[in-house]
C-alpha cells in the first residue's frame, strides 16, 4: 500500500512539474512580447510627435540690419523748472542766491547739448576731452564732470562739430520747484549724491550736511536722507544747491520708528522671553 502511494506521488510530480514550468515560460514569454510591443508603440508615437513637431516649426529668416537716420535734436533741455532751448533763452528762473555766474569753475557741472542723440558722439567727447557723465538732461543733453583742465572754458568744447550747445548747470536746477520758494516747509530732504563720488565721500557728506544745519544725515551711493528743522532749512538748502557732490534734492517723508520696530530696538521682547519674573 505504502509504494503505491509513493508511485502515485512520484506520477504526479512528474506530471505537473513540466506544466508549472511551460506555464511560467509562457507568462515570461507573453511579459516579453508586451514589453516589446509597448517599446515599438513608444517609438512610434514619440517619432509622430517629432514629425509633427517638424512640420510646424521653421527656420527663422537671416537677420538683417535697417539703417535709420538719428533724429535732429529738438533744441530743447528739459528741466523739473521748466523746459528752454538755451539759443533763445537761459533757462527756467530761480531766485538770485540759487544762480552763479561761473558755476562751473566750482563744481565742474556742465551741460552739453548735442546736434543730434548720438551716444557714440558723447563718448568720443568723453574719451577726447576727458568728461565724467552724470546724468541724462533730454532730449539730446547731457549733465557732466569737467575736466580741471576745462572747467573755466567752454570754448574748446563749443568748437566741436557734434556739440550744440555748452553751458552751466546753475545751482537752483539742482533743486525740486517745491524747494525754490518754501525749504521750510519740508521737515526731510532726499538728497541724490553724484555718480562719482568715491565710497569715502559718503560719510564726508553726510558730516558737511549736519554741519550745513541738518539734524542728522545718513548717505549711500544712491542716496542720503537728511533730517532738518525749519529754522535752518534755507541754509541748508542753499548750501546743497551749490555743492558739486550733490546732483539733486527733493523733499521727501520723514522716517519715524513705530512701536514694533522701537520694542525691537530697546530690547523688550528679550526682556519678556528671558525674565523670570513674567
Amino acid at each position: 500500500m505504502l509504494s503505491r502511494a509513493s508511485l502515485m506521488l512520484v506520477l504526479f510530480l512528474m506530471v505537473s512539474t513540466p506544466l508549472s514550468v511551460a506555464v511560467m515560460a509562457t507568462t515570461e514569454a507573453s511579459g516579453e512580447s508586451s514589453e516589446t510591443q509597448a517599446t515599438v508603440l513608444q517609438l512610434d508615437a514619440e517619432s509622430e510627435r517629432l514629425e509633427l513637431a517638424a512640420s510646424l516649426w521653421e527656420s527663422m529668416p537671416a537677420a538683417s540690419v535697417v539703417s535709420t537716420p538719428l533724429m535732429e535734436s529738438t533744441g530743447m533741455i528739459h528741466m523739473a523748472s521748466g523746459s528752454f532751448d538755451p539759443l533763445l533763452g537761459e533757462g527756467p528762473e530761480t531766485p538770485m542766491e540759487l544762480r552763479r555766474a561761473h558755476d562751473a569753475s566750482h563744481t565742474g557741472m556742465a551741460i552739453i547739448q548735442l546736434h543730434q542723440t548720438d551716444g557714440t558722439a558723447l563718448d568720443e567727447l568723453v574719451v577726447k576731452h576727458d568728461l565724467t557723465v552724470l546724468d541724462v538732461l533730454h532730449d539730446e543733453a547731457w549733465l557732466v564732470r569737467l575736466s580741471e583742465t576745462n572747467q573755466a572754458d567752454f570754448s574748446v568744447l563749443q568748437e566741436e562739430q557734434a556739440v550744440r550747445w555748452v553751458g552751466h548747470h546753475q545751482p537752483g536746477w539742482r533743486l525740486a520747484p517745491s524747494l525754490l520758494d518754501q525749504p521750510s516747509a519740508h521737515a526731510a530732504l532726499a538728497v541724490i549724491p553724484t555718480p562719482d563720488l568715491a565710497v569715502g565721500g559718503y560719510a564726508e557728506l553726510a558730516t558737511d550736511m549736519v554741519r550745513y544745519g541738518a539734524v542728522e544725515a545718513s548717505c549711500d551711493a544712491w542716496m542720503c536722507l537728511v533730517a532738518v528743522e525749519a529754522t535752518a532749512a534755507r541754509s541748508l538748502v542753499h548750501h546743497l544747491a551749490h555743492d558739486g557732490r550733490v546732483l539733486w534734492t527733493e523733499p521727501t517723508s520723514e522716517w519715524r520708528v513705530h512701536n514694533a520696530l522701537a520694542w525691537s530696538i530697546a530690547g523688550v521682547q528679550n526682556v519678556a522671553n528671558n525674565a523670570t519674573f513674567t
